[in-house]
């Protein structure tokens, strides 16, 4: 008899385990809300992984596993005596569970200030505090938001995969300098999502033509890396 269930009855990181502790070899095919994917065993070691997921990459056996595991409904199958792809070194399944679940926890708090990567990125008017102290990092994601963009659009001016462009935006976020919407207000540009517009010029470009400098310009700015709230009139 076939292994087979929902992952609601059944969670993939107990499948997983099982299939492990059994030693087991085969092809384990995992479709949920989120899109679809195969996970290869051999001897109870992961081997080999496959993702269909939009705006996922499909580059690694941690990055396959974590969107796997983000999935909240869906169903999976094992298919006993499937061979993994040839020439591919198999891999502990619990050490690689431990460092997919802990990307996991940190996306579930990423996910309750940064919903998604079609959330709406503005800048705050103003600051909610005196003082706010940015690094070089934080200034690039600061500047490709400029006027207003989506967090998948800053990702992408940015070279950031989705975890490390969450990872960033909801920093700033959390420093009360960036306001989250749901989505890009109609007619907004620069949101590659929802109107295909070509993206912003990248952080390095801002900087060379000068958009840097006059977006800096706008605050009150003591010292390099410092914004400082003026004082009430």
């Amino acid at each position: 008899m076939a292994l087979q269930g929902t992952l609601d009855t059944f969670a993939l990181p107990d499948v997983l385990r099982l299939l492990a502790t059994t030693h087991k070899t085969g092809r384990l095919r995992v479709n949920g809300d989120r899109g679809s994917g195969s996970l290869w065993v051999e001897e109870g070691q992961l081997a080999a992984s496959e993702l269909i997921v939009p705006g996922a990459p499909d580059d690694s056996l941690i990055n396959s596993l974590f969107h796997l595991l983000r999935f909240k409904r869906g169903s999976f199958i094992f298919e006993a005596g499937a061979l993994a792809p040839a020439g591919l070194t198999p891999n502990e399944i619990e050490p690689m569970l431990d460092e997919a679940e802990t990307m996991l926890v940190e996306w579930r708090s990423i996910e309750a200030v940064v919903p998604s990567l079609d959330a709406w990125l503005t800048l705050r008017p103003e600051l909610t505090g005196s003082m706010v102290k940015i690094d070089n990092d934080r200034w690039r994601i600061i500047a490709a938001i400029g006027s207003g963009r989506s967090v998948g659009s800053v990702g992408e001016a940015l070279g950031l995969e989705e975890l490390p462009a969450l990872r960033g935006v909801k920093e700033i976020v959390e420093l009360g300098l960036v306001a989250v919407g749901e989505a890009a207000p109609r007619g907004a540009e620069g949101n590659l999502a929802v109107n295909g517009a070509a993206p912003a010029a990248p952080a390095a470009e801002l900087a060379e033509n000068g958009e840097i400098a006059d977006l800096r310009s706008q605050w009150d700015e003591p010292e390099a890396g410092e914004w400082e709230e003026p004082a009430p009139a």
